[in-house]
């Protein structure tokens, strides 16, 4: 990516999906980002999914994710730059597939870890806090 005034941000992504058995699916994916001087992140995370009854489908998930804090090159005496980050999903869903359509119900906790914040941008204590999430999802997908 090249972004006016910064360096190129370099980034690469993978992903693998295996079929263990006919019923049974285990994905990874990950990856990283790149930009001089000062930021990286990488993340990753991994899935298993299994069908256990025709159309139904039971899915373990978590990701992990980690970065150095945001660049931002102001020029004022303050920055509303994020510092660096942590983050974690642990989760857990149930999908039915049908011939046009699929209901999926998914439930995780989420989390994230923020560095202590510079007197740059401590104004923002709020927003750059440590947090615990309950994530609930229902969707529906439907195509002909």
């Amino acid at each position: 990516t090249d972004t006016t005034n910064r360096e190129k941000r370099w980034a690469m992504r993978t992903s693998v999906n295996c079929a263990i058995t006919d019923s049974c699916f285990f994905r990874l994916q990950g990856g990283f980002s790149l930009e001089r001087p000062n930021f990286d992140a990488v993340y990753g995370g991994a899935s298993l999914e299994f069908e256990f009854t025709d159309g139904w489908f039971f899915r373990l998930n978590s990701r992990y994710y980690i970065d150095t804090g945001e660049i931002e090159n102001g020029l004022s005496g303050f920055t509303s730059s994020a510092p660096p980050l942590e983050t974690f999903e642990l989760g857990a869903g149930l999908r039915w597939q049908g011939v046009h359509g699929a209901l999926n119900l998914y439930t995780a906790y989420y989390q994230t870890e923020y560095e202590s914040l510079g007197e740059d941008n401590a104004f923002l204590q709020n927003l750059y806090n440590d947090r615990r999430w309950g994530i609930v999802q229902l969707s529906y997908t439907c195509s002909y």
